[in-house]
């Protein structure tokens, strides 16, 4: 359906080295290079690497951009480079050091620094190279709007983050903390990515590590959240009219919607019971809000969402 593939375009951001996966570098530089012909590689966005791996990251992935710089036109590593989100510091020094990496094949386009200030934000945008996107994450502890503010009064570049889960059930945020980053980003127009926890389609109950006997935990879903952000973006409830209390209400409804058949996905639009959002409105949200979420595994999320019975 094509209104579900726009949504999902490059949606997930590959992020193997992290917990629960925390695989080794080369395994993951395996797993993207064939995750990049996956049936469902639409799906997949950037490889996320910590800036002091960078050059360990190139080491691994040597071997598959040799490969593909041996094949013609498209499918050379020059022509069709990794592209990568990169954790760093918010500051002159990371940007310096970011800027020093050299390697074919390998391109970052986006930096990802924790801030602890909404001053950072426009330290940051100052100091980093003004063709990367950067994702702020805000911290969950305290309000939002500040930050938000911050994202939307700097370059457009600039957007924010949110994690959205972990590997213990404490660290997944409320569904009101989750709704009031949301409300608060759409208000000002601020573009967002998420993190953590977002494994699975819909919201439900899941096990929080891969380890024999995890613990289990209330996981959000990557459509809930994304369809929410949608609908404040450029649905129904982006109107000034809307009611504001009745919107978060609404919000958190959606964020823990366990109910596959609440949700209609044809090829003219989707749908979250009788919320509608049209193609033209899928394609801005994701375009210019909602850009993609991190997991460190693209094959839970897709297969996943085949068992769905959607794509």
């Amino acid at each position: 359906m094509k209104a579900l593939r726009v949504l999902l375009s490059e949606i997930v951001d590959y992020a193997g080295l992290f917990p629960p996966a925390g695989l080794e570098m080369v395994p993951a530089a395996d797993c993207f290079a064939r995750y990049r012909e996956h049936p469902e590689r639409h799906m997949l966005g950037r490889f996320v690497v910590p800036l002091g791996r960078l050059e360990e990251l190139a080491e691994a992935a040597a071997p598959h951009l040799r490969e593909s710089s041996s094949s013609d036109g498209a499918g050379s590593a020059e022509s069709n480079p990794w592209p990568l989100s990169v954790l760093a510091p918010p500051t002159g020094q990371g940007a310096l050091q970011l800027a020093s990496f050299r390697s074919e094949g390998l391109l970052p386009t986006a930096v990802e620094a924790k801030v602890s200030a909404p001053e950072q934000i426009t330290e940051a945008d100052l100091a980093f190279d003004p063709t990367l996107e950067l994702f702020f994450e805000f911290p969950l502890d305290l309000d939002p709007k500040p930050f938000a503010a911050a994202v939307a009064a700097a370059s457009e570049r600039c957007r924010g983050k949110i994690r959205t889960g972990g590997i213990t059930a404490d660290a997944i945020p409320t569904p009101a903390v989750v709704a009031d980053f949301l409300i608060a980003c759409a208000r000002v127009g601020a573009p967002f990515k998420a993190t953590a926890g977002l494994h699975h389609p819909l919201r439900g109950t899941y096990r929080l590590t891969y380890e024999d006997g995890s613990p289990q935990g209330a996981m959000y879903g990557y459509l809930n959240v994304f369809l929410a952000a949608a609908l404040l973006f450029r649905g129904p409830w982006a109107s000034q009219s809307f009611e504001a209390s009745r919107r978060k209400a609404l919000v958190e409804e959606l964020l823990v919607e366990t109910e596959p058949n609440a949700f209609t996905f044809e090829n003219e639009g989707v749908a979250w019971r009788q919320w509608q959002l049209d193609l033209e409105q899928i394609e801005a949200a994701r375009r210019d809000f909602a850009r993609s979420f991190g997991s460190c595994s693209f094959e839970e999320p897709v297969d996943d969402l085949a068992a769905l019975e959607l794509t």
